[in-house]
């Protein structure tokens, strides 16, 4: 029994004993005084009670062939809904059904209650696609959202104007996604709202908003696709506040990023730890002529420097006459940047 619900039935019992004791003729009014109290903790006992049996541990599934009860939900928002208003009291892993999907859907976490670096939030596998609209461009939205992680799903955003896989805002922590697939099949616009990634707090109409967004998050094993000379503006975005003097250590690593649009990987106001390592950036098949990079990082408050060690940068364009970068580094008052890569 949790110890909280162990001294509401200990006060319980102390408050039945004092009324069983008082003369019921002598004191009237402290008589109804008493029976409110205990009303009041039984009423008290019964809510604790009910939050506590509907905070989420253990495992369970999402299957669209199964309605929404026990330990199953029918959609991703089912879920998302449901682990938001209650949070957890232990760790949750979450299996999606192998051949349920795709699942056609927007879907939002917010600040999960409970959630530490014990009772931590898994999100395993299938399909999740989603049309991106100027309403509601991303997939996957976290706001706030900590000791979260998304492994092995495919999350596809089918618009051609807006577009965006995955948002995480909101000063969200220690948040992971591994081993996905995220996919634009139909992007097209040339608008700079768009990316597969963003770690920033940006509107649907723009990505351009300075704030602390996410810290110790990691992303990692995932692989970008996009149509041939299309694909978002940026493979990942990440803003941060301007003036950053603190320490988030957000790792980006072992990645294949392409198809995209102009840059690869793209920080602004940066987080000074960030760590950009092994990962493949290339536009291959690619032939339209514009400005591209595979790596533009925009530092100006943080006090040391990055690590940027990349397996490979390559076949950033094929053709045409436009700028072409592997890595570019631009950064205030003289701050260092560790760079070691192997550019092809």
């Amino acid at each position: 029994m949790q110890p909280y619900l162990l001294r509401v039935l200990i006060t319980l019992s102390f408050v039945d004993r004092i009324l069983k004791l008082s003369p019921m003729k002598k004191n009237y009014k402290q008589r109804n005084w008493l029976f409110k109290l205990k009303t009041i903790f039984t009423f008290s006992f019964i809510l604790i009670v009910s939050l506590a049996s509907a905070q989420l541990n253990g495992t369970y599934t999402i299957d669209s062939s199964a309605i929404t009860s026990g330990t199953n939900y029918q959609i991703f928002t089912d879920f998302a809904d449901t682990i938001t208003k209650y949070g957890v009291s232990g760790p949750v892993i979450v299996n999606v059904a192998s051949n349920s999907g795709p699942y056609y859907q927007w879907v939002e976490f917010g600040d999960i209650s409970g959630a530490n670096s014990t009772n931590t939030i898994t999100l395993n596998g299938n399909t999740v696609s989603h049309p991106g609209s100027n309403s509601r461009s991303p997939v996957f939205t976290f706001k706030s959202t900590d000791h979260f992680t998304l492994d092995n799903l495919i999350i596809e955003n089918t618009g051609t104007d807006y577009g965006r896989c995955i948002q995480i805002r909101d000063a969200s922590t220690y948040f992971i996604i591994s081993n996905c697939q995220l996919n634009m099949p139909n992007m097209t616009s040339n608008s700079s709202r768009n990316c597969y990634i963003l770690l920033g707090n940006g509107s649907n109409g723009t990505i351009f908003t300075f704030a602390n967004a996410a810290e110790h998050c990691s992303i990692s094993n995932n692989v970008t696709n996009g149509p041939a000379n299309g694909g978002p503006y940026w493979g990942i975005f990440a803003a941060d506040e301007t003036s950053n003097t603190d320490n988030k250590f957000n790792t980006i690593h072992g990645n294949e990023i392409k198809d995209f649009l102009h840059y690869g990987f793209r920080t602004y106001y940066c987080d000074e730890g960030t760590t950009i390592t092994n990962n493949k950036i290339h536009n291959t098949g690619h032939t339209n002529n514009t400005p591209t990079f595979g790596i533009y990082v925009f530092q100006f408050g943080a006090v040391g420097g990055l690590n940027i060690s990349n397996k490979k940068i390559y076949n950033l364009r094929r053709t045409g006459t436009e700028a072409c970068y592997g890595i570019y580094y631009y950064t205030f008052n003289g701050h260092r940047v560790v760079s070691v890569f192997n550019l092809v």
